[in-house]
């Protein structure tokens, strides 16, 4: 095993990594009860976009506002494309999102095919070293961007009036309409911002290579990593996020289990989502015993 010491500041960059995706994803969820399987994919198509415009001589930093605006209009389409099962079992609207995490998939393979795509970074080469242990400007860029997304989300949702709407719509949408909210904008504003915070993801995290099915599945990391802030906390998302990368770093840290590291982040999510499930499932039955 690694010097311990590197291992958890190679933990703490992944898990920013794992917790910057999983942010669109609770805010969605927050806002409409939709948990959006196709948040890797959504992701991994503005990543795309992002390297096809920079291979046309178009700066990286033109390129990637570019990529977020199509991210943007991309989160309206869903929302209105979701609008009309509202009201449908949570069943049918899981359905419409795996479907189109599969459309999205198959577009992304016609269009840029199978093979890794190389996207470029937003920041310079090189790093930062730290107790012997080299951390990339790139890491570094998404833990500070990371945090301040945090940050910067929690004061949204707390001090703004859209953000308050939000999280009203979140709690109750018939009451929340009652209260002359609209739900519509409301639902449209939450899939623009999390459609939004998967383009950012996706393009971070793609450097220097990546490829449709490796980005699409990330979403079981930000799964894991969202269920460990519950599905409304943005800062326990973090953390969650965090604890999520120590647990996939420290394993594949060790010589027995270093030729495997590829399979780990996505074996440990989940069963780390299976587990939060059973507990709660577990929990929900004792409550319910209980009030009996």
């Amino acid at each position: 095993m690694r010097s311990i010491g590197p291992v958890l500041i190679l933990g703490l960059a992944t898990g920013s990594i794992y917790a910057l995706t999983a942010l669109g994803v609770v805010i969605v969820y927050k806002a409409t009860g939709v948990l959006n399987f196709a948040h890797g994919a959504m992701g991994m198509v503005a990543a795309f976009l992002f390297s096809s415009l920079t291979r046309q001589a178009i700066p990286t930093l033109l390129a990637a506002p570019v990529a977020l605006v199509f991210s943007a209009a991309l989160g309206v389409a869903v929302a209105y494309g979701l609008r009309p099962l509202r009201r449908a079992p949570r069943l049918t609207r899981a359905i419409f999102m795996l479907g189109l995490l599969a459309l999205l998939q198959n577009l992304a393979t016609a269009i840029w095919g199978i093979r890794p795509r190389i996207v470029p970074s937003l920041f310079p080469s090189g790093g930062v070293k730290i107790i012997g242990f080299v951390l990339g400007y790139d890491q570094v860029g998404i833990i500070v961007i990371t945090l301040g997304l945090v940050g910067g989300l929690s004061a949204f949702f707390r001090y703004t009036k859209l953000g308050v709407g939000i999280r009203a719509v979140s709690s109750d949408q018939d009451a929340a309409a009652l209260q002359g909210i609209n739900v519509t904008r409301i639902t449209v504003v939450a899939w623009v911002l999390g459609s939004v915070l998967a383009g950012i993801a996706g393009i971070l995290i793609s450097t220097p290579a990546a490829d449709a099915f490796s980005l699409t599945l990330l979403v079981i990391q930000a799964f894991a990593a969202a269920l460990l802030g519950r599905l409304v906390s943005l800062p326990a998302t973090f953390v969650g996020g965090i604890v999520l990368g120590l647990l996939t770093t420290v394993p594949a840290s060790l010589e027995i289990l270093r030729p495997h590291a590829q399979v780990i982040p996505p074996v440990v999510s989940f069963l780390l989502i299976v587990g939060i499930l059973m507990l709660r499932s577990e929990t929900s039955l004792i409550a319910r015993g209980n009030e009996a």
